[in-house]
């Protein structure tokens, strides 16, 4: 019941291993992993938008650097020898601004993603430990408590 109520990913794993308690131990390490899947999905769900992000951002910021220098070029191109300071110095703050943009950017996401796949990566050694635990339980039941099952799987 404690389980049901509990919105923590170990309690799901738990309470679905809890539902196969008196199955195989097979059948109870496959519900376990089955829940365990689960649950490591959900607090996973929203990481591979972080990442693609994160990829992005500073991707798009040298992008606007590759085209303010694009520009600064043409301006130069097309004065040749005359060209001012001036005239290049707009495509050159482009550039530098929309690095600059494209890396400050990235910081918290880079920030945000490790915090949350450190988060992931606890929540799958807890569900690990909480599976782990509850097969030695069942292992350890006293013999008269176990069932036992035929080839087809049916308890007698």
């Amino acid at each position: 019941a404690s389980c049901a109520r509990s919105r923590l990913p170990d309690a799901a794993v738990l309470s679905a291993g809890l539902a196969a308690w008196n199955q195989p131990e097979a059948e109870l390490e496959r519900r376990l992993e089955l829940a365990a899947a689960e649950a490591l999905a959900k607090v996973e769900a929203g990481l591979p938008v972080l990442a693609t992000t994160l990829a992005l951002l500073p991707m798009l910021g040298f992008l606007g650097t590759i085209l303010g220098l694009i520009d600064s070029f043409t301006v130069w191109a097309t004065a040749g020898a005359n060209v001012s300071v001036d005239q290049l110095s707009t495509g050159i703050a482009a550039a530098m601004i929309t690095t600059g943009a494209g890396l400050i950017t990235a910081v918290p996401y880079t920030i945000a993603y490790n915090v949350f796949s450190a988060r992931a990566a606890r929540v799958a050694r807890s569900l690990n430990a909480s599976g782990s635990e509850l097969v030695g339980r069942h292992r350890a039941r006293p013999a008269a408590a176990l069932a036992v099952v035929r080839n087809v799987g049916e308890l007698r």
